[in-house]
């Protein structure tokens, strides 16, 4: 977002690596939301501005890095080749099964514990309408009538509270409880008022509460536009989460239809909530789906793997720079 605009200025001598987070296109990721009607020229304009950061970083660098190959195809064919493809990974032994602690640890209260019901969560900000809280809003009352035992929890991690780190695992904050203005906002949802009590709007939460709910839900709901994933989709997987995600290209490179979790139409509401119905349903005969998500996360995106992975690129590309 132009911060590096001025590091070869400042450091001439450095060897410098760039993070390429996002190229602008005015393809599939500028046209979703307007479900693939081209838009005016102009509206183009602004992401061109930031292109131009992107191309002053490349061209500075001795070494580009992104996240995805989705990541990596939005840039244009002669800047794709030198970049190199290594997520960052997450933290797979904070982020895991309950069972795999040995002792229960995830005893934060909540609604996720117990009763007996079946429990669909989704996390993801209200404000965004590239992380499809719009769609899944759609959704909830056909859900909800197809499934009565069915509760519902939307929640996020509080950032700001997640806290320090102790002995490399993340050590939760404060806990947040809902005040007036997120027990109001339930009221967006627009549901019936039948199905009122069985729908939690929880919104922030610390991060033990947050992994607490990935470990307790029955399925897992994960919308992405066509632009970079968030670590939350990696961060269900690796608890051994039921996952069903939006059919989206980010979210493909990671999720295989009925391999490791489940995927449906970002814009088709009803059709999301018959996956979910099904997913619901069958929960219990889909343990292997969930057993291949931690696998697929274990083997791709563990942090401790990909950080030796960033560390080895690093210093082959300065030998090569040396050589």
């Amino acid at each position: 977002m132009g911060g590096s605009f001025y590091v070869r200025d400042i450091f001439p001598r450095a060897f410098y690596a760039t993070f390429a987070d996002w190229f602008y296109s005015n393809g599939e990721s500028h046209c979703l939301l307007t479900r693939g009607t081209p838009r005016p020229p102009a509206d183009f304009a602004p992401a061109r501005v930031c292109n131009l950061w992107e191309y002053n970083a490349m061209g500075d660098s001795h070494l580009a890095v992104t996240s995805s190959m989705w990541q990596r195809a939005q840039y244009p064919e002669a800047l794709q080749g030198g970049i190199k493809v290594v997520h960052n990974g997450i933290n797979t032994r904070f982020f895991a099964p309950e069972e795999e602690f040995g002792a229960a640890v995830s005893d934060e209260a909540g609604p996720w514990k117990g009763n007996g019901h079946e429990l669909v969560t989704f996390c993801g900000p209200m404000h965004d309408p590239a992380r499809g809280f719009d769609q899944f809003k759609q959704c909830l009352p056909r859900l909800l009538e197809l499934r009565p035992n069915c509760l519902v929890v939307l929640a996020w991690l509080d950032t700001a509270r997640t806290g320090r780190l102790e002995n490399g695992v993340p050590q939760c904050g404060e806990k947040t409880e809902p005040g007036p203005t997120m027990r109001r906002a339930v009221d967006i949802l627009g549901i019936d008022q039948r199905y009122r009590a069985r729908v939690h709007l929880l919104g922030a939460r610390s991060l033990k509460e947050y992994r607490a709910m990935l470990q307790s839900t029955t399925v897992h709901v994960h919308m992405a536009a066509p632009h970079v994933f968030s670590n939350g989709l990696l961060e269900a997987m690796a608890c051994g989460s039921l996952v069903v995600a939006s059919d989206t290209p980010p979210v493909r490179e990671v999720v295989q239809d009925r391999v490791n979790g489940l995927l449906c139409d970002f814009w088709d509401h009803e059709a999301m909530a018959e996956t979910l119905a099904e997913a619901l349903e069958k929960a219990p005969q889909l343990g292997h789906l969930r057993r291949n998500a931690r696998e697929t996360v274990l083997r791709s995106y563990d942090a401790d793997v990909q950080t030796r992975r960033m560390i080895d690129l690093i210093f082959s590309s300065m030998g090569a720079l040396a050589g």
